[in-house]
Formats: structure tokens, C-alpha cells, sequence
């Protein structure tokens, strides 16, 4: 209020019931859009963006970015990314695909070389995983490769094949964690070491495995081979050219048996449960006498002989009834 008009009053109560008429009379304000557009405006100015619109009434060519051209139609030759499976760019440039740091969980996917852990480095710290980096020999060729105890195929780097003039045949396997798609396969005869082998090994990109060759279980799973690891060193060699002493009078390896489906054996019952043990154990296996004495689970495996997949008595001592799970460790 003006101060002629707040002389007119005599108390400041009638004062106060002037100034509250005012509030009501004051047109509402008709420019807040407006305000709160040019605050984002400025506030996008400040952390530095700036919205461009970009007005254009031609489609956009995804495979070569040009204009006036969809994707379909583009006369170039097709881009597409081997990983997000994309077009406009090559898996070297893909920002999708995924970081692996060095470990033994990433050794099945992508090695790093031996420059880049270390190997060598007087000052660097020791490395366990430099061990298992070993020569490997291909039609009288050096690789380089490591040795993965972890990975279930033998993978080696397309350019590598393209040197040694391998050819391949097409495939669509996957492999690695990440589910890689293989460029093709083919058979080639390896020598790690002083082990021999011939193997089907995958063709893979080069931006998928930094390692030249990587030898995994199918070469050290082989008929002959033997691998050892000693005082920080790999060794792999044939049976022809060392046989350990006194190996046959080791203890035989457990076999696990597990239930194949949920079973219930009433008490003072003997039960007959369907047992199977891994792939790679077919034929007869030898079960020896066990005793189980645990709370409210008293039972008994009598000695027998059995199929790695059949049937398995069990004896329950117990007052209560006697349940196994599915897959469920029977014995072993």
C-alpha cells in the first residue's frame, strides 16, 4: 500500500484489513509456463546441454547413416555387429558389449595377454594364471595359447587360421558365457607341450579372444593325455612318455549316486530307490556297507553291486518315515 493511503487509517488492525483486500484484487500471474521454460532453458544452458532439434522430413539410413534411404533399400554393403546384432557398426566398435575383468571367472571368454597381466615384470605382482600360458604347435607353427582348464571347447583366433591357411566349415555353436557365436569349426592336430592331439577346434572373431589359441577341456579330457601341476608349473605329456609309478594302487574316486525322483519309506521299511551317477560313469559300481545314525533319520545302505543307473535298497531303522529329495546324494 501506498503511504497516502496507510495515512488514512487510525489502527493498525484496519490497516491490515485493507492490505488482505488487495491480495485477492491482484490478478493471478499468466506467464508461469513461461518462467518455468526458461528456467529449464537456463538450467540446461548451465549444465551443458542443449536440446537440438533436428528437422528433417527424409528417412535415415541405419546400415550407412545417410539420408534419403531406409536400411533395406541401403546400396552399400550390410554392417551389422556380430554381439547386439545391429546394424551401422562392427563389434570392435560396439559400446553393448560387455567388460570382463582379468580372473579365473573370465578366462572362458576373453584373455588378456601376457604383457598385460604381467608376465615378466620383476616388479609386478605374481600371477598364478601365467603358468598355464604355454606354446602350443600347429603343423610345426609356435602359438601362443593358455591353457583353460575351465572352458569346455579349443577356440582359436580367426586371423591365426588365416595365416596357417586352415579352412573351415560353417557353424552356428555357441560357446563362453556370453554366448559367442563361432565363425566355424574345424579339425587340427595340436601339440601342447608333449602331448598330442588331434582336435575340432572353433574358428572365432578376433575381437573375441585376445590368446591365439586357447586349449580347453576337450584336449586335456583326451584318451593319453596327462596334465600336471606342480611348484607353479603346467606340464602336459602323452602316457607314452611318463607313466606314474604306483598309480594303480591308488584309492579308487567316490562315485556320487543321487535320487532321480522324491521318494518316502515308511519306518522299519526297506525301500528301492531309483539312483543314477554322472555321464561319464556307465557300467557297475560297487556300493559299500553305510550306516546313517542321525536324529530321526537312522538308515542303512547294505554292500551290493549295482548299475551307475539303477536301483539302490536302503533300509530304514527310523520311527518316522524316511524321505529323499530329488537329486538328493544317496551315497557316495
Amino acid at each position: 500500500l501506498s503511504r497516502a493511503r496507510a495515512g488514512r487509517f487510525q489502527t493498525p488492525e484496519a490497516l491490515y484489513q485493507e492490505y488482505l483486500s488487495t491480495i485477492n484484487e491482484q490478478p493471478a500471474s499468466t506467464n508461469s509456463r513461461r518462467d518455468s521454460q526458461n528456467f529449464l532453458q537456463k538450467n540446461n544452458y548451465r549444465n551443458g546441454k542443449q536440446n537440438v532439434q533436428e528437422v528433417s522430413g527424409s528417412p535415415r539410413c541405419y546400415n550407412c547413416k545417410l539420408r534419403s534411404h531406409v536400411s533395406t533399400k541401403c546400396p552399400k554393403p550390410k554392417v551389422e555387429c556380430t554381439i547386439c546384432k545391429r546394424l551401422g557398426h562392427t563389434a570392435a566398435t560396439c559400446t553393448r558389449k560387455p567388460h570382463h575383468n582379468l580372473g579365473p571367472s573370465s578366462l572362458t571368454t576373453k584373455i588378456a595377454p601376457p604383457r598385460e597381466i604381467g608376465e615378466g615384470s620383476k616388479t609386478s605382482t605374481p600371477n598364478t594364471n601365467i603358468c598355464y600360458f604355454i606354446d602350443v604347435l600347429i603343423d610345426n607353427t609356435a602359438l601362443r595359447g593358455y591353457v583353460d582348464t575351465c572352458s569346455a571347447v579349443v577356440t582359436l583366433r580367426q586371423s591365426d587360421a588365416e595365416k596357417l591357411n586352415i579352412t573351415w566349415a560353417p557353424t552356428k555353436t555357441e560357446y563362453g558365457g556370453r554366448k559367442i557365436m563361432a565363425m566355424g569349426q574345424t579339425k587340427i592336430r595340436l601339440r601342447v607341450d608333449l602331448a598330442d592331439a588331434e582336435m575340432t577346434t572353433l574358428i572365432v572373431p578376433d575381437e573375441e579372444q585376445s590368446i591365439q589359441i586357447l586349449v580347453g577341456q576337450p584336449f586335456i579330457n583326451s584318451a593319453g593325455v596327462i596334465m600336471v601341476v606342480k611348484n607353479g608349473q603346467v606340464r602336459l605329456f602323452n602316457e607314452e612318455v611318463f607313466k606314474f609309478p604306483k598309480y594303480d594302487l591308488f584309492n579308487k574316486r567316490k562315485i556320487p549316486l543321487w535320487a532321480t525322483e522324491a521318494v518316502v519309506i515308511p519306518p522299519f521299511h526297506i525301500g528301492h530307490i531309483q539312483v543314477e551317477s554322472d555321464d561319464n560313469t556307465d557300467g557297475e559300481v560297487f556300493v559299500d556297507l553305510q550306516v546313517r545314525a542321525w536324529f530321526n533319520t537312522e538308515y542303512a545302505v547294505p554292500r551290493c553291486i549295482i548299475k551307475s543307473h539303477g536301483i539302490l535298497p536302503v533300509l530304514n531303522n527310523s520311527e518316522h518315515p524316511l524321505r529323499f529329495r530329488k537329486s538328493q546324494v544317496i551315497n557316495c
